[in-house]
């Protein structure tokens, strides 16, 4: 994992010293310093173009409305999550997620030349504040699911980079929560968390868990 993430706003593309003057934007740089197996330091720069919005905008800015999740599940390594749905989506455009609430998690794709499905035992559940925000479940073996599209899934997961864990939350039939950790030390998280909501999608006969 990622042993420091430096973000930062900053502008590119312009005449200017580092990109700045006339013709530059803005972007969102990210520089994740690592080291590879043999101890080489490692250093990864990405450039995002953003829009600069103001406090009033973005004041304006709320969360989606979800109902409380019935599952919430510590995913896990997402590099591993993310080869797994790259290869699901040369099977199908879309990725149905399974989880309980007794750590199982399954990954599938249906075409009509081929079913494939993968899936993870004794995951973690985690403990604080869980309780507080899943819906009330009578049988936590009951397996929820949600539908989304594969390249939504792809779009979380490249920030396998900058993670040091992350959670699913559940909507059944509604949308996937997705919390990322970043910079998480035992002791403390001295960096952040992102957050991605991926709304369900609706397929024929999706109507059977």
């Amino acid at each position: 994992g990622a042993t420091r993430v430096t973000i930062k706003l900053a502008k590119k593309g312009g005449a200017g010293p580092q990109g700045s003057g006339e013709g530059s934007y803005p972007v969102l740089s990210i520089c994740v310093e690592s080291s590879s197996r043999f101890g080489k330091k490692v250093e990864i720069v990405q450039d995002v173009a953003v829009r600069v919005k103001k406090a009033a905008d973005i004041e304006q800015l709320t969360e989606p409305l979800c109902p409380a999740p019935e599952v919430i599940i510590s995913l896990p390594d997402l590099q591993q999550l993310r080869t797994v749905v790259e290869r699901l989506k040369t099977v199908a455009p879309f990725v149905t997620i399974r989880a309980n609430n007794q750590g199982l998690l399954k990954f599938r794709a249906e075409a009509d030349e081929a079913n494939v499905e993968t899936e993870w035992r004794n995951l973690k559940r985690p403990q604080s504040g869980a309780d507080d925000i899943v819906a009330e479940i009578e049988d936590p073996s009951h397996l929820f699911k949600v539908t989304v599209e594969a390249k939504s899934l792809l779009k979380f997961l490249a920030t396998y980079q900058v993670a040091s864990s992350a959670i699913a939350c559940l909507c059944s039939d509604h949308c996937a929560i997705f919390y990322v950790y970043i910079g998480q030390s035992k002791d403390r998280v001295e960096g952040g968390v992102l957050t991605f909501f991926v709304p369900a999608v609706k397929l024929d006969g999706d109507d059977d868990v």
